[in-house]
């Protein structure tokens, strides 16, 4: 038989037992039972369903089908699937058959992205399923979404700004049901009963004593066990049975969209009013509008006035850009319509503060929910006239949240406006429905996670970071060149004769102190680096500065160890190549950054680079695009660290294809990148300027780094403006215990939380009292940020630096936050490497 044919014959076969898509709610004493089919793909056997849903619909029993919009590629399913065109069939006969979005990883997503995976879905289920609005064109085609059921799930709260008020939690054994119903209104069910239609027993649809909510999960994979005629005949003893418990009065069988309805969870929808602007004020659809808003607060229902829609085109819709500080406020401004993928333009004559757009669309053409600019979607009814009126209320569902939008038009007859009075007095009292502010329903739909925060505030600052180009006055060059000869005495001073390395730290305080000899290849980089700048600078001629490159790079040919050749995890000073066997992939690639920058800056040493880089064994740990490192012969990630993508870029440089735990967006808009970079820089840990910053310094900031040093510094220019406490965060050495620490901000935290982590991850040092008294201003990222982000802030920072922490050493590593008390005796390679290449940056030098 073919396709079209089977499914208009599937459709054809029961047109007469055709019944409403959602029944009443029962009474909360009694017990609740829904049907629920899984396993659903583009795999799944289509005869077994149809025997299946047609046994269903036979006995009037509804059912939801847990479908995911996607093929396995992850590409959207379309109308031209077999299975869509069967769930559309059964749809257009109002047959009690709904759909349940199947998004199986939403118990794991933030806030954020289950309001997108939502938007997403449906969006796809829409254009699959229009047809099938028919009379119902204002109900939303899909209300609930399922997903895996998984230890320690995060919140639902994310789900009801795509128009989803229910969340199956799909268990993987049997257990009671339990219900959670968040404050938005959000039901989330776990537990159920897994019905095998291969052994199937009357008992197994029981109710328990205790009782009150049943699910039955079918999935449609185990019913392929069956031939289609077995299973029409269990199919047909299951139904059976349901129905004989609603006649025992034991429960109800109810479609899952309907759960809302039951007493005990108090749902609640929020309706809000929105008067059109009917300019000019003075016009009789001005003085009608007036009117009809005196009206409303007679009788205490609150109202926002809009602007209306601009005419004569479709790439530009009226809004409110909603700030979520403290006292959310509107502003209207219109939006401008963006390319594939990129931020669209709000149109406003004052400036935005943190916050998100909020967008209008017709009832008709969707559920709203978060788009790929993060901006907020809401359903809005347009009353135009006296007949939108008497119709008003069949034009959106008793489950939406809904903007009714009022034209001047159709409240200019006062019999009129006294019928649309009636119509919402009757709303705000039917037991579910709330009239509310814009900002109330807006906000109660919008993220409150630490990380959509963060990402408002530093989007609302970036037109105040851009500046124009600076002009150095001489004053401030000669204030520059000063700060490099004082950062290259570090290298005078240290550097040893015979080998040409300079080492790690120095501690030179009066009566002891010690200079620490072993450097690692992050070091050694640093020192190429630092080179390179002195002799961009002119602190050093070029001879000079080729003896000294000449007399490093035999010091990292590296060492042989199970059968790999890899740069060395350290190596000392004063012997010639001589350190242990372990290998960083970290710093392995801040070696391999600094020798990019050696042979773009020189190529007379390109080939012996070449022949060095070459030799390393690096292909051998690379393992799944990850760069491992090795610690007495055992391989471990590298993967996990902020590090990462900066020597992701580095090794591509040489021809190493790795992998960046900061990339991942192929294929999404912008905004929903930015989102996924600031979660998965969370996990990792606290951010601070480096390797962020290095990155423009040597190879030319990605789009990821760009946001991160964006919102960086963005969160370091807050602090100050709301404490007067100066903020720079980077990894660098103290001069008290732990000796090293790796300071940043801490995305995830619900305060802006400076946070400091150490080489051990030791939990004494992840306190916050230990955070307060040993936060400190890092001097190399003081300059880092005046190279990188010419601002008054930066300028600040450098000057606060070069006022303490000058020494007749170079510079010390940090300045203590609360004490002010520079590291004035210890100082080391990194500190004075980075300014020098900072300063070269800022001066331009060639």
């Amino acid at each position: 038989m073919k396709r079209r044919a089977f499914l208009q014959g599937s459709v054809a076969s029961f047109g007469a037992l055709a019944f409403p898509f959602s029944r009443a709610a029962s009474a909360s004493g009694r017990g609740l039972a829904m049907v629920v089919v899984d396993d659903i793909d583009m795999s799944s056997s289509l005869p077994h369903l149809i025997a299946l849903l047609d046994a269903l619909n036979a006995r009037l029993i509804p059912v939801t089908c847990c479908i995911s919009p996607y093929h396995e590629n992850g590409s959207p399913i379309d109308l031209d699937t077999p299975l869509a065109q069967l769930i559309l069939a059964y749809m257009l006969g109002n047959r009690g058959v709904e759909v349940a979005a199947f998004v199986p990883e939403l118990s794991r997503q933030s806030e954020y992205f289950q309001g997108r995976s939502v938007q997403k879905a449906i969006k796809v289920f829409r254009e699959i399923l229009q047809p099938a609005k028919g009379a119902r064109q204002y109900t939303p085609l899909v209300q609930s979404v399922a997903c895996l059921d998984v230890t320690s799930p995060l919140s639902p709260t994310g789900v009801r700004s795509g128009g989803c008020h229910n969340v199956l939690a799909i268990p993987t054994v049997d257990g009671p049901v339990r219900s959670e119903t968040w404050p938005d209104g959000t039901v989330r069910l776990f537990g159920g009963r897994r019905i095998d239609f291969g052994a199937y027993d009357s008992s197994m649809v029981e109710k328990g004593a205790e009782e009150s909510q049943l699910i039955y999960y079918l999935s449609a994979q185990k019913l392929e066990t069956l031939s289609v005629e077995e299973l029409a005949k269990v199919a047909k003893r299951f139904t059976d049975d349901l129905v004989a418990q609603e006649i025992e009065g034991n429960y109800s069988v109810q479609p899952l969209s309907d759960l809302q309805f039951r007493d005990s969870y108090g749902f609640t929808r929020r309706v809000v009013l929105q008067l059109l602007d009917p300019a000019p004020l003075g016009s009789t659809g001005g003085r009608a509008m007036a009117e009809f808003a005196t009206l409303l607060d007679d009788l205490n229902l609150p109202h926002t006035l809009g602007l209306a829609e601009a005419e004569g085109t479709r790439e530009q819709k009226s809004g409110f850009w909603l700030s979520t500080e403290d006292v959310p406020s509107l502003n209207m401004v219109r939006f401008q319509s963006g390319i594939a993928n990129q931020p669209s333009v709000v149109e406003t004559v004052r400036p935005l503060g943190a916050g998100v757009g909020v967008v209008f669309d017709p009832v008709e053409e969707g559920q709203g929910g978060l788009d790929e600019n993060g901006y907020l979607h809401l359903v809005k009814v347009d009353i135009r006239n006296a007949n939108d009126i008497r119709h008003l209320g069949n034009m959106f569902s008793r489950t939406q949240d809904v903007v009714l939008t009022v034209h001047a038009s159709a409240v200019q007859d006062p019999f009129d406006r006294q019928d649309l009075l009636a119509f919402l007095k009757t709303l705000s009292g039917d037991g579910v429905s709330r009239i509310v502010p814009l900002s109330k329903l807006a906000m109660g739909l919008v993220s409150k996670d630490p990380i959509d925060i963060r990402q408002r505030r530093t989007l609302a600052a970036l037109p105040s970071l851009r500046q124009v180009p600076i002009v150095r006055s001489r004053a401030d060059k000669d204030a520059l060149l000063e700060d490099a000869r004082t950062a290259w005495r570090y290298f005078e001073r240290f550097t040893h004769p015979q080998t040409g390395l300079c080492p790690a730290t120095v501690n030179f305080a009066p009566g002891g102190g010690n200079i620490h000899k072993a450097v690692t290849m992050w070091d050694v980089g640093s020192q190429i680096n630092g080179l390179i700048s002195a002799a961009r600078i002119g602190l050093i001629d070029q001879k000079e500065f080729r003896q000294a490159i000449t007399k490093l790079l035999p010091q990292i040919r590296g060492r042989v160890s199970q059968d790999r050749l890899l740069p060395q995890g350290w190596i000392v000073t004063d012997r010639h190549k001589w350190g242990n066997k372990n290998f960083d992939g970290s710093d392995a690639g801040r070696l391999m950054s600094a020798l990019d920058c050696l042979r773009r800056y020189d190529d007379s040493f390109a080939v012996q680079l070449d022949k060095i880089t070459s030799a390393w064994d690096l292909d051998k740990v690379i393992l799944n695009g990850e760069m491992h490192s090795v610690t007495d012969g055992v391989l471990h990630s590298s993967y996990v660290s902020h590090s990462a993508h900066y020597s992701a870029l580095a090794f591509r440089r040489w021809g190493l294809t790795v992998k960046s735990p900061y990339e991942f967006s192929a294929g999404q808009s912008v905004h929903d990148s930015q989102m996924g970079l600031l979660e998965a820089v969370a996990k990792i840990g606290p951010i601070g300027a480096e390797p962020l910053l290095l990155e423009a310094m040597e190879l030319g900031m990605s789009p990821e780094s760009k946001h991160l040093a964006d919102m960086l510094f963005t969160a370091q220019f807050e602090e100050f403006q709301e404490t007067g406490q100066l903020v720079c965060v980077s990894e660098g050495p103290l001069d008290v215990e732990p000796w090293f620490s790796y300071q940043g901000l801490q995305l995830d935290a619900q305060k802006r939380t400076w946070a400091i982590d150490t080489v051990g991850q030791e939990t004494e040092y992840r306190q916050p009292e230990f955070w307060r008294s040993h936060h400190v201003i890092s001097c190399k990222a003081a300059f880092l940020w005046g190279a990188y982000r010419p601002h008054n802030y930066s300028d600040r920072l450098v000057n606060y630096v070069r006022t303490r922490a000058r020494t007749k050493n170079g510079f010390a590593a940090s300045i203590f936050s609360q004490s002010q008390r520079a590291t004035e005796y210890y100082t080391d390679i990194n500190t004075n490497a980075v300014i020098l290449q900072a300063v070269a940056h800022s001066l331009g030098a060639d």
